[in-house]
């Protein structure tokens, strides 16, 4: 590879993380700061997020948080390891989307009462904000939208959801399982009651 050509790709590269640290401030800025209190490290052990968000990390704070990436602090008790020793998240400028959501969203508050000054944020644009982070990853979304309001308004939906996030990548395979059974069935009766009449 000539040298005017390893300029170009690593000019793209940058421009390239340029972008995606450009979009995630955007859709970051979307999701109310719920005035951390620092008193849910006992939450933060596996951590499920976008290898955007994890390369981000990695680049800003030289932490690699890989899935399941955590440190026995005695034995059946891990830790993230982004905690400092007094228990502060050592990334919180750049937590990922699943961290921002604790207290943020209307279904999941913050056992330790931290709230939004402003009102919390429906599930549902919680739910489109964590699905644009995993766009900008690469993933293509399996549900679509109109279907994910359907799901969330559903009275089995918010259940699934917050035991999804709650789960934080510690492998809710149930609830996981239960949210594409439940998305599949609503298909289905929409499939099932055909075109609506258009009169």
């Amino acid at each position: 590879m000539s040298g005017r050509t390893a300029r170009a790709t690593r000019a793209a590269a940058k421009q390239r993380h340029d972008d995606i640290n450009k979009a995630l401030d955007r859709i970051y800025r979307q999701v109310p700061d719920v005035g951390c209190k620092g008193l849910c490290s006992a939450a933060c052990t596996w951590i499920a997020m976008a290898d955007v968000e994890r390369d981000r990390i990695e680049r800003r704070h030289g932490i690699r948080l890989e899935d399941r990436d955590v440190i026995e602090v005695a034995p059946g008790t891990f830790r993230c390891k982004a905690l400092t020793q007094d228990q502060k998240c050592s990334v919180y400028a750049d937590r990922p989307m699943i961290c921002r959501l604790w207290g943020a969203d209307e279904s999941l508050p913050c056992p330790h009462g931290c709230t939004p000054s402003v009102a919390p944020m429906p599930s549902l644009e919680a739910m489109l904000l964590l699905r644009e982070v995993l766009i900008l990853d690469g993933d293509r979304p399996m549900v679509p939208v109109d279907m994910m309001r359907k799901v969330l308004s559903h009275p089995r939906g918010i259940s699934l959801w917050k035991r999804m996030v709650a789960a934080n990548g510690r492998g809710d395979q149930d609830a996981s399982i239960e949210f594409i059974n439940l998305v599949e069935e609503l298909s289905d009766q929409d499939t099932q009651a055909g075109p609506r009449d258009a009169r």
